[in-house]
């Protein structure tokens, strides 16, 4: 089974991590939301090593795709990490609620003064480009793991813990300006 990684490393001592299904769990049992920890990656960008990632030919919808979905959690990771939203809207269609339960769940956690440490990892497997995928929108499905992690207010306390979870993921992309652009995202447990 083939497998791509996405991780960003911290820089500094209060890493923030990505919830990978919308919206934030808020109890200390199981839910849909996913904590990934880190990796030793020391770079902001995806980078999947050869042994890991798809093989599809340079420049394909396919290899497009693959990197916009790639991108995606790559801008999760890293709003999370420095807690700016923006980050998620730059990579969503503007106006619909793609990315949502993220950028309610960063304004949440500024609020309340909390991190989510460690920064996460998230791996994708099983990568497909949906059939029916052309003109301007595509379908992609996979299936996303994301190792746990934990929330802590300002004294370090944990508030909530995420255990590792493996969910089947569904994106729906939009082409904009040349750009792959994320109109919706669905999470199967």
């Amino acid at each position: 089974m083939a497998l791509a990684t996405v991780s960003i490393a911290a820089c500094g001592a209060n890493a923030e991590s990505a919830s990978i299904v919308e919206p934030r769990a808020s109890t200390d049992t199981y839910s849909p939301a996913v904590r990934p920890t880190p990796t030793p990656t020391p770079t902001p960008t995806p980078t999947p090593s050869p042994a890991d990632a798809f093989t599809f030919p340079p420049g394909s919808r396919e290899d497009q795709l693959y990197k916009a979905t790639l991108g995606f959690y790559s801008a999760v990771t890293e709003a999370y990490r420095v807690m700016d939203a923006d980050l998620i809207k730059s990579v969503t269609v503007p106006g619909t609620v793609a990315g949502g339960g993220y950028v309610s769940d960063i304004q949440e956690l500024e609020e309340e003064k909390r991190t989510v440490i460690p920064v996460p990892t998230f791996r994708i497997s099983d990568f497909t480009v949906a059939p029916d995928a052309s003109g301007e929108k595509a379908e992609v499905r996979f299936a996303l793991e994301g190792v746990g992690g934990r929330e802590v207010d300002a004294t370090g306390r944990t508030v909530v813990s995420y255990p590792t979870g493996s969910a089947d993921a569904v994106i729906i992309f939009h082409r904009r300006g040349g750009k792959w652009l994320v109109f919706s995202q669905q999470i199967d447990e």
